[in-house]
């Protein structure tokens, strides 16, 4: 087999007119390109044989990238706890973005549109708007007695209001008349 002559060490491109219209430089002088034959004649490609390692001092250390991880572990784990705590369940990857994001009327409404997908009670439904939480048994523990008795109370008047509709308030106008 036999080898190409090398490539000049710029190129410049012309025209059939002879006009000159650019020079491409195409390695330094005396430095072979990344696949080429190592110059030392081991016969291996110029990378793999004696090619200087590039200067690592300034990339980061693996202790600070692990530090950097661990500390973006953890506000991930508190993030993803508070969103169990509100919401009841482990969070998709969306779902804790737009949490982490601090927009709490689009996560409470991509809750209830999640809710009502999966025909929830329209108790629960309300109770959510009203308090902006959601108990369930996966977070039932992480609340208070008091914050128990409020989802409790809400159920309840949910359940009141619904029972009450706008037939059942003129029906009782009349009967009051």
């Amino acid at each position: 087999m036999t080898r190409r002559a090398r490539r000049p060490q710029s190129s410049t491109f012309t025209t059939l007119g002879g006009r000159t219209i650019g020079t491409r430089q195409l390695q330094k002088a005396g430095v072979p390109g990344r696949n080429a034959p190592c110059p030392c004649g081991s016969g291996r490609k110029y990378k793999h044989c004696c090619r200087p390692v590039p200067d690592v001092k300034n990339r980061p250390t693996g202790s600070i990238y692990k530090t950097m991880q661990s500390q973006y572990d953890d506000s991930q784990r508190a993030a993803e706890q508070a969103f169990i705590k509100q919401w009841g369940f482990q969070p998709n990857p969306s779902q804790l973005l737009v949490f982490m994001q601090g927009d709490a009327a689009e996560m409470q409404s991509l809750i209830l549109r999640g809710l009502a997908a999966v025909n929830a009670a329209p108790e629960f439904l309300y109770a959510v708007k009203k308090l902006g939480f959601l108990i369930t048994p996966q977070n039932k523990d992480m609340y208070t007695d008091a914050e128990k008795q409020a989802w409790v109370a809400a159920i309840a008047n949910a359940a009141e209001v619904s029972t009450v509709t706008p037939n059942t308030k003129t029906k009782e106008k009349d009967n009051a008349s």
